[in-house]
């Protein structure tokens, strides 16, 4: 028998090859190459895979074509502390077909890597299930496919900061604190602490801080507990104080009522929580006169000379928008009825988004106590009949 692939790009032939795991000069059937077409299209790295056979002496010549699939997607391992990635791919690369790294989001590769982990975990004498999902969306589709474990605890016993040194030991403590100790959770270590890392730099005016992917050590694994040592490299680079802030694209309200609601000065250390915090004040001042939809653009300019930061801030207010219809839920239909009538921002009227916690604490005194507890507020913009319709709900089932 003779074997031949063509069509990959990603792939060689000697992987494909390896693959089939069909062997030169062994007897095969139709069936058994039916079979081996299946198996690679199952993989899910190929959008379509078909063969074709002809004698050749006393065998058989067998050409497969595949074509390769569109995307694959970069393999995480998100918490196989007891394992460098490298170790991973490695092994991997010897247990699973056509594995390089990456893997299609379907097909039955992804579920081969999937028990391949268990079994190195199992080997370890590490107890836990593995799982796995495609993550990370943009533009609407996934980034990666994350695998996981889930079974005996994985405690983080200290948090290294390498490079740190402007964050002060009360902050710093603070934020450790609520990870040193709990389960280590690599999504929680970047939606949290590295999040909060990087606004406490921000807040300080170490506007280029540079905060490196977390990574773990092992620092013991005896019976169902494991202990890891979190690094995370930090590169704080230089702290920027303000420069000139020029604001354009704004018609409705002056500079000088939007200088106002910043409060930033020239020379000050450039905090980026400050800037946030008065660029939401600008929109609850546009939104306060109708413009619902406004979004201001940041456009920083660095002088790494002078240490200075300066920003363009580019105002885009959009149209004007006026009251749609109010509903309150919550309390009984008579009481609900009572509470819309009595809000003095009516159909048609200009919309007003400041003028509904002052609404609420007007109408708190006519309520029980139970509906009094929690309200959650709801926008639904109109954009083509320029209108606002608001939910108010009350009591505890408003809360998030």
């Amino acid at each position: 028998m003779e074997v031949r692939v063509v069509g990959s790009e990603r792939f060689s032939q000697a992987e494909i090859l390896a693959a089939t795991k069909l062997k030169l000069g062994s007897t095969v059937s139709p069936s058994d190459l039916k079979a081996v077409a299946s198996k690679l299209g199952g993989l899910g790295v190929f959008s379509s895979v078909g063969y074709r056979y002809k004698p050749l002496g006393p065998g058989v010549a067998v050409e497969f074509k595949v074509v390769d699939a569109e995307r694959l997607l970069p393999c995480r391992f998100a918490n196989f502390v007891w394992f460098t990635q490298d170790e991973l791919i490695v092994a991997l690369r010897s247990r699973v077909s056509l594995f390089n790294g990456q893997a299609a989001p379907g097909g039955n590769q992804a579920e081969g890597i999937r028990a391949a982990l268990e079994a190195l975990l199992k080997e370890r004498g590490i107890s836990g299930h593995v799982t796995f999902e495609a993550t990370g969306v943009r533009d609407g589709k996934p980034t990666e496919l994350a695998f996981m474990v889930e079974g005996g605890p994985i405690i983080v016993r200290e948090v290294e900061l390498s490079g740190m040194t402007q964050i002060d030991r009360e902050t710093l403590g603070r934020m450790t604190g609520a990870v040193v100790g709990g389960t280590y959770d690599p999504g929680l270590v970047n939606t949290f602490f590295v999040a909060n890392l990087k606004l406490e730099y921000g807040d300080k005016g170490y506007l280029k801080t540079l905060i490196g992917p977390p990574s773990t050590e092992l620092i013991k694994h005896e019976g169902p507990e494991t202990w890891v040592r979190l690094t995370i490299p930090v590169k704080e680079g230089p702290q920027y104080h303000w420069g000139e802030i020029q604001w354009t694209g704004n018609k409705a309200l002056t500079e000088t009522d939007l200088v106002k609601q910043l409060g930033l000065k020239p020379g000050d250390v450039a905090n980026q929580g400050l800037l946030e915090k008065g660029l939401l004040a600008v929109a609850n001042l546009y939104a306060g006169r109708g413009y619902a939809r406004e979004q201001t653009k940041q456009l920083p300019t660095f002088n790494d000379d002078q240490r200075t930061v300066s920003y363009e801030l580019r105002v885009d207010e959009g149209a004007v928008y006026r009251m749609g219809k109010l509903t309150i839920t919550g309390p009984d239909e008579s009481t609900a009825a009572r509470l819309e009538e009595a809000s003095h921002l009516k159909p048609g009227q200009l919309y007003d988004r400041s003028y509904w916690p002052a609404y609420l604490r007007s109408t708190a005194g006519s309520l029980p106590p139970a509906l009094r507890q929690t309200s959650a507020i709801k926008e639904d913009i109109d954009d083509t009949a320029k209108t606002v319709n608001v939910t108010i709900s009350l009591g505890p089932q408003a809360a998030p």
